[in-house]
């Protein structure tokens, strides 16, 4: 039997249920109305049973299970968990490049450890993503192996997927992925449209992701409540200068892929988006040659990773570099573990505090976050020794 009930930090109902192998799952309603979360769980009840019964079948014959069809029933499944879009949109595009790579195989039963090279090849000489990039579409094949497994269509994953293989890591240097000192204003003064830059701000000064931004809606004047993945809203303290840039935004409504292609020319222009990670080569050289002629490696559209997303990698930073504990960065960030905000701490927590002490552009928060009354309204940031 299925069950509502309520998650923490979501305003939607969400249902539980006990898999085939007893494991307790849930998937969102994507309703907040107790009446209607109640239809849909009556109506999930209402499958299941029949499938029991063998009224519907749950799966394909394995004779008829083509690897396009596995792929389709795969996505429908992960829709039907209530997933979040654009994790479903990895999925798609994960499995769009495994199709490509495998070219004529078309049946799931065929996949074996042969076509590991294979696929490692595609990633590596064809597809060519950033280590970033390539390491989200692994991760997507590899749910779908495990699903297949799951479900009965494969009795084993037909190979391991582990991104050392995959990507050369000794062939990516680590570079800052977070803006340095001063390189912000300078994109800054490169952007022809101005209502582009409130954008970039609310990203710079919050630490919020760029689809994030839209949606963010003031509860209170200085209190922001954002969306983030899966529907989770957290809430942050809201500084007054950034008022006007808020109402910009909600005023102009830009696609985010508008925005991020902004911050990108203007960040080509001002030069701190290079097409490489050595930093040494301009985007000139990117149209005239491949690989890069200083260190030799393949150009990447994403160059040194100084895109609209390293603002909230600069925000995280800056607020670690103020000394604000990570349990606290984390729940500004909206991370579900302090595992994921550890990563930004690869580049040694004494670096960031000698390169970001001076707090610029998170002192308001830093002096909100101090305030013990902050804490004692909000429902998603507790409070943290720094």
């Amino acid at each position: 039997m299925a069950e509502l009930l309520k998650q923490k930090n979501s305003p939607y109902w969400y249902i539980r249920y006990t898999d085939d192998i007893g494991k307790r799952r849930k998937f969102s309603s994507k309703t907040k109305n107790k009446s209607m979360a109640l239809k849909i769980k009556n109506d999930y009840e209402a499958q299941e049973m029949a499938i029991k019964h063998g009224i519907v079948e749950k799966k394909k014959k394995k004779s008829d299970m083509s690897l396009n069809n596995a792929i389709n029933d795969f996505l429908d499944d992960k829709k039907i968990s209530g997933l979040a879009i654009g994790t479903i949109k990895n999925y798609r595009l994960a499995l769009v490049n495994l199709q490509d790579a495998l070219g004529s195989l078309t049946s799931i039963y065929k996949i074996g450890p042969t076509d590991r090279p294979v696929i490692r090849r595609y990633f590596r000489k064809t597809l060519r993503l950033n280590p970033q990039g390539t390491n989200i579409r692994l991760r997507s094949i590899k749910v779908f192996m495990r699903w297949l497994v799951k479900n009965g269509f494969l009795d084993k994953v037909p190979f391991e997927i582990d991104r050392d293989t995959f990507i050369k890591i000794k062939d990516v240097d680590k570079k800052p992925r977070f803006l340095m000192p001063g390189e912000f204003e300078k994109v800054m003064d490169e952007f022809v449209n101005d209502n582009m830059k409130a954008y970039c701000r609310l990203a710079f000064r919050l630490g919020l992701r760029l689809g994030e931004i839209p949606t963010a809606k003031l509860i209170t004047p200085k209190r922001l409540r954002v969306i983030g993945k899966g529907d989770k809203d957290r809430t942050l303290p809201f500084p007054e200068d950034l008022l006007s840039d808020l109402e910009t935004v909600q005023n102009t409504n830009y696609n985010t892929d508008s925005v991020s292609w902004s911050w990108s020319q203007a960040a080509k222009k001002s030069g701190v988006l290079k097409p490489c990670t050595c930093g040494k080569s301009d985007w000139s050289e990117f149209a005239k040659s491949d690989p890069c002629p200083y260190c030799k490696k393949p150009f990447d559209r994403n160059g040194n990773g100084k895109t609209f997303h390293s603002l909230r990698h600069t925000f995280a930073c800056r607020m670690i570099g103020k000394g604000v504990s990570l349990l606290v960065v984390r729940d500004l960030l909206g991370h579900t573990t302090v595992k994921t905000t550890e990563d930004y701490l690869t580049w040694g927590q004494d670096y960031l505090i000698e390169l970001f002490s001076d707090g610029n552009g998170v002192n308001w928060l830093y002096d909100a976050l101090s305030d013990p009354n902050w804490y004692q309204n909000s429902t998603t940031i507790e409070s943290a020794s720094a």
